[in-house]
């Protein structure tokens, strides 16, 4: 497999009006499904090849969690090769969360090593494609020195990449800039996990104001999307619930989207089934 990751020459005109009239354009462009039927609909079909998503929330609120749902989406459902690079865990905790999340087993067990019999049934069935996920992982404090731009640009020499998750901390708005460059420069859809300043989990529905280096974020990036669950002390029966809110979207829509549930134990976000009575 070819390993040139150069961006596509643009179109001309005539080609871009030939494609909008045939119905190839929607496939020329290429999007990767968030996994949330809602969200893909607003983004007009997921992530973008190519550009730089942002995924936020306040600190211990999901962030981590929504991007590795990207990840199974990518990886695990549609068998694109993508790449984690985290700082702040290591690489068995990402693994634990990914499989947790895709076989639905309860991830303090997975943790303990002591599976149920039901627990182990689901592993067993979900083995097949954990086996041969294409996801490649760099999660140690060792790569925290290197760009993480270059983080990105060196695997992607060594693989075909489609995705790319960063959860790390940026030391500067350069490397806000730097990641959006390789993401265009590589055809690869970025995303960057942003944590909220740590006081944002007072705020009720907090914007782009409590995400550091906002504007550089903002004007680099095709799409911001925040996690947040309610408060419990303000909406106690909204518990194991989180709100789900696009805050920038360069080609689209933004506003409230349906509450996501949130299953910390199994490590993952789903769309709630609403009941019409």
């Amino acid at each position: 497999m070819s390993n040139d990751h150069s961006a596509p020459k643009p179109p001309t005109l005539g080609e871009l009006t030939r494609w909008l009239l045939d119905g190839s354009y929607r496939a020329r462009d290429r999007r990767i499904s968030c996994g949330l039927a809602e969200l893909d609909t607003f983004t007009g079909g997921g992530l973008r090849v190519g550009g730089l998503s942002v995924v936020t929330a306040p600190p211990g609120a999901g962030s981590t969690t929504f991007a590795l749902g990207l990840v199974r989406s990518c990886a695990l459902v549609d068998g694109w090769t993508t790449l984690v690079h985290a700082t702040e865990m290591d690489a068995t905790e990402v693994l634990l969360r990914l499989i947790a999340a895709h076989a639905g087993v309860d991830l303090r067990a997975l943790r303990a090593g002591n599976l149920s019999g039901w627990d182990s049934g689901r592993l067993e069935k979900a083995r097949p494609a954990l086996d041969t996920a294409p996801i490649v992982i760099e999660a140690t404090e060792s790569g925290v020195n290197e760009p993480a731009d270059q983080v990105v640009r060196r695997h992607a020499e060594q693989s075909q990449l489609t995705l790319a998750v960063v959860d790390r901390r940026l030391r500067d708005a350069d490397e806000v800039v730097a990641l959006r460059r390789a993401a265009r420069e590589l055809a690869v859809a970025v995303v960057l996990v942003v944590r909220m300043h740590p006081d944002s989990s007072e705020i009720d529905h907090p914007g782009l104001a409590q995400i550091p280096m906002s504007q550089t974020i903002k004007e680099n990036s095709d799409l911001i999307v925040s996690v947040q669950p309610p408060d419990p002390q303000v909406h106690p029966e909204r518990a194991g619930e989180s709100d789900l809110t696009i805050l920038s979207n360069r080609h689209g829509s933004c506003g409230a989207l349906s509450p996501l549930a949130w299953m910390v134990n199994r490590a993952r976000f789903t769309e709630m089934v609403r009941h019409v009575h």
